[in-house]
């Protein structure tokens, strides 16, 4: 059994590193994290320490798909919008208000405010990143639309010119 460091590609043979090798509940996992130099300073590089040979050769497979999982679910993770929604309380109709051009349905809706799903999709942004608290509100039709053109497209033509920030129905109307 041997312990290999490596750091970008690179064995290493510098003092400080910490070799670990952990087993928690009977998963083996590597070890990652600066350690101390012996001057009081902190190097910035990251050990990645394998250890290979005898019974833990398979540990570093398991290791690096554990690395690879982590890696996935930061470029990919987190719940969808769907899932968001969901755990949000989900829409429910909270209105519904006969128009010249039928009748416009006021529900709860959710907006993003920041990072929009058009600029997810079109730089491939992770869903952590997009469907979170400080990005998506909850409001109301009439709010959404106020702050959303793309949203304000699909009320109905009848309902239209009373919505706004003055309009009969505004920001502050109760549903």
């Amino acid at each position: 059994m041997g312990v290999q460091t490596i750091i970008d590609g690179f064995d290493v043979a510098m003092p400080g590193f910490s070799r670990t090798f952990d087993s928690l509940g009977g998963t083996d996992y590597l070890g990652i994290k600066p350690t101390e130099s012996q001057e009081g300073g902190y190097y910035t590089a990251m050990a990645l320490t394998f250890v290979t040979g005898g019974a833990e050769a398979g540990a570093e497979k398991s290791g690096v798909n554990g690395l690879k999982k982590g890696i996935n679910w930061l470029l990919k993770g987190g719940k969808t919008f769907n899932q968001y929604k969901i755990a949000r309380g989900g829409t429910e109709t909270l209105a519904k208000i006969a128009t010249s051009t039928g009748t416009q349905r006021i529900s709860t809706e959710f907006h993003h405010v920041f990072l929009t799903q058009r600029l997810q999709r079109a730089y491939n942004l992770p869903n952590w990143m997009v469907n979170n608290h400080l990005n998506v509100w909850k409001l109301n039709s009439v709010q959404h639309s106020i702050i959303d053109p793309y949203r304000y497209r699909f009320l109905r033509a009848g309902f239209k010119p009373k919505v706004g920030w003055f309009g009969e129905y505004n920001w502050f109307t109760k549903f």
